[in-house]
């Protein structure tokens, strides 16, 4: 929510013409993108970091070793 408000005040800034907005405008423009991309990188990153950090693992040998730990609990 917080991150919302912020955005959309500084889209404002972004947008805004008049006395000023040549010192606005850029600060406006870089406020949004410094809030914007990092969401969209943990979006896209946290889809992504399961599967490169452990890859799934179907050989017999690990399914031996799944089952011979089962079969060790009491």
């Amino acid at each position: 929510m917080a991150t919302m408000a912020a955005l959309l005040g500084a889209l404002a800034l972004a947008l805004c013409h008049g006395d000023g907005a040549e010192l606005r405008v850029p600060l406006g423009i870089s406020l949004v993108s410094g809030l914007h991309l990092p969401d969209a990188d943990v979006i896209l990153l946290s889809s992504t970091w399961p599967s490169t950090d452990c890859p799934a693992d179907s050989s017999e040998e690990s399914t031996r070793i799944a089952l011979r730990f089962r079969l060790e609990q009491p």
